[in-house]
């Protein structure tokens, strides 16, 4: 720990790729918040692009934002932009938020009043959907993009990520994200399920809120197929790699994928939304299937 930084008490974790508009939208953000909470805090940006493509968005508002540090990850692997972010934060606790995203203007004080009453290795909040511009009549964001909610205080054991958690830093002291997962996704998913295994306390802290900013072209059909097959795989894959029944989880994917194929129909005549919605998650079981082929899918190469 460097002497000109070691009293912080929050390290605002930011791994980026090629969205300096984005990042500089999410910085502006989180100036606001932190003026918000009485904590010492620092912005750690890890720029994940080998052309350095975040420094001038940066440099832009670094002369309006105090401890705000740039680094660079030039080999391209989230898993290791997040770990450098790891190895140059100095704050007791680490603060994760993507590059699409904004804060709150309370977000920060949300999860460091909670802690200081509710005692946890980590917390977690909603991320919560906002569009770009105007979607098609068949779009539904909070369908197709819902995540899961819970009630403030809830132990979570599962469905964690860094979209928008709070941790403590001696939580990463032994085991850092792995790079495996670096361009397949969901390594930050799978890495809090693991420490939530080792009995790690992880509660939900519902009052602190993100939204992730989606643009144009995700509202197309085809970028939505690989995101839902991509959490399939993913998910049955570490499912796999913690010895659960291969069988089990692929006959009970193609019950599933029969089941909404012949209700498909019957979906689209309640609604386009809820036709889309139930075909992306055929989408999704097809993942798992594939997960029990061992097919390996990288969605950020």
């Amino acid at each position: 720990m460097t002497a000109g930084r070691k009293k912080i008490d929050i390290s605002v974790c930011i791994a980026t790729f090629r969205r300096p508009k984005k990042l500089r939208r999410l910085l502006k953000s989180l100036e606001i918040a932190i003026k918000n909470v009485e904590a010492r805090v620092e912005i750690i940006v890890v720029d994940n692009d080998a052309a350095c493509s975040a420094k001038e968005s940066v440099a832009h508002i670094s002369n309006q934002m105090q401890n705000l540090h740039y680094f660079s990850e030039p080999v391209q692997n989230i898993s290791l932009a997040r770990n450098r972010a790891l190895a140059q934060a100095e704050g007791h606790w680490i603060a994760f938020v993507d590059d699409d995203e904004i804060v709150e203007p309370n977000w920060l004080r949300a999860y460091w009043t909670y802690q200081k009453t509710h005692a946890a290795d980590g917390y977690f909040g909603p991320v919560l959907p906002r569009m770009e511009e105007k979607s098609p009549l068949w779009f539904d964001a909070e369908l197709l993009f819902h995540r899961p909610r819970f009630e403030t205080g809830t132990r979570l054991f599962d469905k964690m990520r860094t979209g928008n958690a709070f941790i403590q830093a001696d939580v990463f002291t032994n085991e850092r994200f792995n790079p495996k997962y670096g361009l397949s996704g969901g390594g930050d998913a799978i890495y809090f399920a693991l420490r939530a295994n080792e009995n790690r306390v992880f509660l939900w802290n519902d009052a602190a809120i993100t939204y992730e900013i989606y643009p144009k072209e995700r509202m197309k059909l085809s970028w939505l197929m690989q995101r839902y097959f991509r959490a399939g795989l993913n998910y049955s894959a570490f499912r796999l790699q913690q010895k659960h029944n291969r069988m089990l989880i692929l006959t009970k994917a193609v019950v599933v994928l029969l089941f909404f194929s012949f209700t498909l129909i019957f979906r689209f005549f309640q609604s386009p939304a809820k036709g889309v919605l139930q075909f992306l998650r055929m989408c999704m079981q097809i993942g798992h299937l594939a997960a029990c082929f061992n097919v390996v899918y990288y969605e950020y190469k």
